[in-house]
């Protein structure tokens, strides 16, 4: 996840406008059944599926304001 923070200035009248836009990197989503992976490589695609559905969860639900966010824990990956 990368934030950039941008901040702006009106020229005219002063005013100014503060900004965070959020990237983040799904690299990783993948379609199993188009893919030959068995066994340990097959779990590990499944665990990083899942993780990535889980934080698309969460961004969505952040950039809804929802009330509730549905933070979990998400595996983490000796080798990412």
């Amino acid at each position: 996840m990368l934030c950039i923070m941008v901040k702006a200035k009106n020229l005219l009248n002063g005013e100014c406008t503060k900004s965070k836009l959020w990237l983040v990197d799904l690299a990783g989503s993948e379609r199993l059944a188009k893919t030959d992976v068995q066994g340990e490589r097959l779990k590990e695609a499944q665990n990083i599926n899942r993780s990535l559905s889980a934080l698309g969860d969460v961004i969505s639900a952040l950039a809804a304001k929802s009330s509730h966010i549905p933070y979990r824990y998400i595996h983490h990956y000796p080798y990412l």
